[in-house]
């Protein structure tokens, strides 16, 4: 059975996929076995022209190849390369035409090199989303950070007024219990509940003197994100102006 009639995954080394979608399987087959000479392997996703015309599962680059000439302009359209880079591999003669129809498109000539050209162009491609992402996961993580750090702000700066109305209440059961004979054992019993409570809440509040020391770990840990954020956005502008 032809594997490109359907979908065939082969395991990665890397957390990066790639769908190969063609219309031979000796495509597919060659540039996959090119790729096992690379340091870091990517998954592989096969599938046959028909099957890409679905839903095409998640996966960081596309390369396609081996496509009939009349089936390529809605291939191209359903792959839609605003979502993720697409290669297209073409023969030689069949270059300038469907570079004149699809002038975004990443395209690579069907010559003796294709499979070393496809995997260094391809690789250059899945270095730089897998930096977009990294930087993403920063800004998110940034995120986190600082809405953590408000947080903790806003509870230090509030557990002075919290522990003045502790200990008040502390205080003020305290000096009630001194004159318990005056009340009844349900009255007392009812003043030593608020009494305890107060104390048990006093302990909680103890607690958050560590959020200042924890604070401080987060905004150090916010400026490293910041750093690496900045440091992943600077590469990835000097390497789109080389």
């Amino acid at each position: 059975m032809d594997p490109l009639a359907g979908r065939v995954n082969v395991p990665a080394t890397s957390e990066l996929t790639i769908a190969i979608v063609s219309g031979a399987t000796e495509f597919a087959r060659s540039l996959m076995a090119r790729w096992q000479s690379e340091r870091m392997i990517p998954g592989f996703i096969a599938l046959a022209v028909e099957a890409a015309f679905g839903l095409l599962p998640q996966c960081d680059l596309v390369v396609v190849g081996d496509v009939p000439k009349d089936r390529l302009p809605q291939l191209v359209k359903s792959l839609d390369p605003s979502a993720r880079p697409v290669i297209c591999v073409v023969e030689p003669g069949e270059y300038g035409q469907v570079r004149e129809s699809f002038p975004h498109l990443l395209l690579l000539r069907r010559d003796e090199y294709w499979t070393d050209n496809t995997v260094l162009f391809a690789g250059e491609c899945l270095r730089r989303r897998h930096a977009v992402s990294r930087a993403l996961r920063a800004e998110q993580v940034l995120a986190a950070s600082q809405g953590h750090t408000t947080l903790g702000k806003y509870v230090v700066e509030m557990r002075h007024n919290i522990n003045n109305a502790l200990t008040s209440v502390l205080g003020n059961a305290e000096l009630v219990l001194l004159n318990e004979e005056s009340f009844s054992a349900e009255t007392r019993a009812q003043i030593e509940t608020i009494r305890n409570t107060a104390l048990r809440l006093h302990e909680i509040m103890q607690r958050f003197w560590s959020l200042e020391a924890e604070m401080k770990a987060g905004d150090r840990g916010w400026q490293e994100v910041e750093r690496a954020s900045r440091t992943t956005a600077r590469s990835e502008r000097n390497s789109a102006a080389g």
